[in-house]
């Protein structure tokens, strides 16, 4: 099945999405784990239609999959269907689901640092957020332009580009620059 799943992930990035329902149904037994990676790639590839048809699957086999909960009301959050969203969101917490917040580390110097978003437990944060604040500048004079469709609704466009700016990715990566030599490759999980 971990080599499905893997299947059904790379088939899912790459916007083959029927490609990968056609692999997960030919599995004589497949589960929750296997149809996560394409529930993802809903999201990415703006596919509500498809998102509902899975998430309906994983639900009906694990119906406390918080990350489905969670995975759904961003599709359709992204999609601007903010009353849906919502809907699933009030769905998660009728069932007493909390969302799992998510963890980033990252190795240097053999030490394993951790981070969630926006950390304000590490002892470098404020080298870190400086480090964040450059390479956000750097970025916006590049052209780049955050897309908000997927953060909350109800928050101010300054709330939701800091709320993109600090996940935990991006705080483990200004760690990593900041405390490695230039052109160390960084790996975060």
């Amino acid at each position: 099945v971990e080599h499905y799943t893997c299947i059904v992930d790379l088939l899912g990035r790459a916007g083959r999405l029927h490609e990968a329902v056609d692999i997960i149904e030919a599995l004589v037994e497949s589960n929750p784990t296997v149809w996560m990676p394409l529930l993802g790639a809903c999201k990415v590839h703006s596919n509500v239609e498809m998102g509902e048809r899975v998430a309906k699957l994983v639900l009906e086999s694990d119906p406390e999959n918080d990350a489905c909960h969670v995975l759904l009301s961003n599709i359709y959050a992204a999609a601007g269907q903010w009353d849906s969203s919502a809907n699933i969101q009030h769905q998660r917490l009728e069932r007493g689901l909390k969302k799992q917040p998510g963890h980033t580390w990252i190795e240097v110097d053999n030490e394993v640092h951790s981070f969630t978003a926006d950390d304000q437990e590490h002892p470098q944060k404020d080298e870190i957020i400086a480090e964040l604040e450059r390479l956000n500048g750097k970025m916006k004079e590049a052209g780049y332009v955050p897309d908000l469709n997927c953060v909350l609704h109800n928050v101010d466009e300054g709330e939701k580009v800091f709320q993109l700016s600090h996940h935990s990715e991006k705080l483990a990566i200004a760690f990593g620059l900041i405390n490695t030599p230039p052109s160390t490759p960084l790996r975060i999980f």
